[in-house]
């Protein structure tokens, strides 16, 4: 088979492999038009995968303090559960950029997405810190919706800020249960399938390749990348990156085994780089 058909061949299966990944409906998206902005007190539902039932709640909440206005931006519900920042550097609602949202995140049926108070307090007014770590940022929060005994992992992109406003962009989750989702992923058909633009200098060597094939590139940004192995399905087989990769010429690999570390199939699969705003896609030929 000469090169020319090879290519030809992995830019069909990847178009292809694409176009039924939405027919089918894997990446379930919703965008909100117009964005939706709650700035007084009360209660947002949102309907994650659009069947009629309430799965989430954003929760505004204002009352007069004795250092002007209190206010706290919640979100969650007693049987979904969102991603918490617990033992982190905080605590709150986790702001997500490019993560792979899957089981392994610490999940909770709620918390703050920012919250601020003062109190009288017998020497004077009190004010401690603010809680959580969203205000005057737009970023996306992890969902695990609990359907039908099963989970399904999805994401909604918002924007605290004050005074006191809550806006919701959109939101997507993975159709099939117990599969992970890439933050932001809207799971959109590629349409441009050519040389790499945002990393330069771009090889995979060798491919085909039976064991490890080496992944090099380079790139003149610093900016959280992930970098992920598909098969023709749209699952996600392995995680490469999933971090802030600094400006210069970088090297991975993938051994042909899946996140616990078994082999895999011969056969056709996706390398997906992906930053906050562009993604690109290219294809491997496995053939031991």
């Amino acid at each position: 088979m000469t090169t020319k058909t090879i290519l030809f061949n992995c830019i069909l299966i990847i178009a292809l492999s694409f176009f039924f990944q939405i027919v089918r409906g894997q990446i379930v998206y919703t965008n909100v038009t117009p964005d939706f902005k709650l700035s007084a007190t009360g209660i947002y539902p949102l309907d994650l995968n659009n069947d009629g039932t309430v799965d989430f709640n954003f929760n505004l909440a204002k009352a007069t303090g004795c250092n002007g206005t209190n206010f706290s931006v919640s979100l969650g519900d007693t049987l979904n559960e969102v991603v918490d920042s617990i033992g982190e550097t905080g605590e709150g609602v986790k702001k997500l950029e490019l993560n792979v949202i899957d089981s392994t995140l610490f999940w909770t049926d709620g918390s703050d997405l920012y919250s601020r108070s003062c109190f009288t307090h017998q020497f004077g007014c009190q004010c401690p810190p603010p809680i959580g770590f969203w205000s005057q940022s737009t970023s996306y929060a992890a969902l695990r919706l609990n359907w039908k005994g099963y989970y399904y992992y999805g994401w909604v992109k918002i924007k605290v800020a004050d005074p006191f406003s809550i806006t919701l962009f959109d939101y997507a989750y993975n159709s099939i249960p117990n599969q992970s989702i890439l933050a932001g992923d809207t799971g959109a058909v590629i349409t441009d399938i050519h040389q790499i633009k945002i990393f330069s200098s771009i090889a995979v060597s060798p491919n085909t390749f039976q064991h490890v094939t080496r992944i090099s590139f380079s790139t003149s940004v610093s900016e959280k990348t992930s970098i992920l192995i598909y098969d023709l399905t749209g699952r996600i087989v392995k995680i490469l990156a999933d971090e802030v990769i600094n400006t210069g010429t970088h090297e991975l690999q993938w051994d042909a085994t899946d996140q616990n570390g078994n082999d895999v199939g011969n056969g056709i699969y996706l390398l997906k780089l992906q930053t906050a705003n562009k993604s690109e896609t290219i294809c491997l030929n496995l053939m031991r």
